[in-house]
């Protein structure tokens, strides 16, 4: 009896223990009936563009419904630079050579209280300050259109000489993101009565993310879920949360030797990406994951070489404003922190527009 109650403990254990491994097998059956890709990046703007445009690709594009949605987060990419640009101009005591392009007061101001236009339109009889316009709280409701005078007046200001002149010198301490060059090309467009955001004002926009955010790719074989991390997301946490992930992709800016991060810190944006891009190839929690290093912005590397040399950035750097000897030198920095010779792909995309980004981007996801 006492045998038999020995060999009952043991069958039982056996049995959990069987359980066990049936679970863990069925677990490692599901894993494998998907692949996980995971966009990681220093920039949050850059993994959000890429995670849109991935989603446009695999979607056939986006709803009326989405786009009409989306018309309070493209006002804000409006709104924001015109608001830091207008204090910057003002700070520094340029006067805005078309006289008519300025107003009392400083700078654009968030107030839920709009002026009337002709508030709006009157002058200063000695200019010394640039357009104020009132930007009306309510620009935040997807309901409500952005007032023409103030697109009208963000127009003004991006178009004066003076203004222009001053934050496209070298000298300039100002970083006007690109992001904000393309809103403000596009203003007078923006500000429309009945605007829709287009894919490409969409993909262009800044916006903000928080958590961990998910997208199935349905394919023929097994589905892809595409993950991107939200900003707020401290990096020592998220690093252990994609153990089994099959790729990475690491999205760089080459445009970004010119900016900061915004922590504060005074630290490069792309030498910030190769410390990121260093920790992420050293990390166990990658150890099995494949790497594709998405290049970005190399037409916007190529406008700011000539104006902003690259070995302010990289001492190292020789190549003058060569674009082609650029693109090796920045790409050389992130493949020389590859130690543990892990696959990576690097793959240069000029991020121009919707259609280009999301033709190069497939044939990055048909890699998977």
């Amino acid at each position: 009896m006492v045998l038999g109650r020995r060999m009952s403990v043991a069958a039982r254990l056996a049995k959990a223990r069987s359980k066990e491994i049936d679970l863990r097998l069925q677990e490692d059956c599901k894993r494998a009936t998907e692949v996980k890709v995971l966009l990681l990046g220093s920039d949050d703007a850059e993994r959000s563009t890429i995670f849109k445009a991935i989603r446009m690709t695999h979607q056939k594009g986006l709803t009326s419904q989405y786009l009409e949605d989306y018309r309070p987060i493209v006002y804000r990419n409006l709104v924001d630079p015109a608001l830091a640009l207008v204090d910057y101009v003002t700070t520094v005591g340029v006067e805005c050579e078309n006289t008519s392009n300025q107003v009392p007061n400083s700078g654009l101001r968030l107030d839920p209280h709009s002026p009337s236009p002709s508030q709006f339109a009157a002058t200063l009889s000695h200019p010394s300050t640039i357009p104020e316009a009132y930007i009306p709280g309510s620009i935040l409701n997807k309901d409500v259109s952005l007032p023409a005078y103030i697109a009208h007046a963000i127009h003004k200001v991006w178009h004066d000489t003076a203004v222009r002149s001053l934050i496209d010198s070298p000298s300039s301490s100002f970083r006007l993101p690109e992001r904000a060059r393309y809103f403000f090309d596009n203003a007078l467009r923006i500000g429309a009565p009945n605007y829709v955001p287009t894919e490409t004002d969409v993909l262009r926009s800044r916006e903000r993310t928080n958590g961990i955010t998910e997208f199935i790719i349905p394919t023929s074989n097994i589905p892809i879920r595409v993950f991107t991390v939200g900003s707020h997301s401290p990096r020592q946490k998220w690093l252990q949360c994609f153990e089994s992930v099959s790729r990475i992709v690491f999205c760089v800016s080459v445009g970004d030797y010119v900016d900061i991060v915004e922590d504060g810190q005074e630290v490069n944006r792309l030498q910030d990406s190769v410390v990121l891009f260093r920790s992420i190839l050293s990390s166990r929690w990658f150890a099995r994951s494949e790497v594709t290093l998405l290049l970005t912005d190399v037409d916007l590397l190529q406008r700011n070489l000539p104006k902003m040399p690259l070995d302010d950035a990289f001492p190292s750097y020789d190549g003058g404003d060569d674009i082609e000897k650029a693109k090796q030198f920045i790409l050389g920095k992130f493949l020389d922190e590859n130690r543990k010779a892990v696959n990576v792909h690097p793959c240069f995309v000029q991020r121009v527009d919707a259609e280009s980004l999301r033709a190069a981007l497939a044939g990055v996801i048909n890699q998977v």
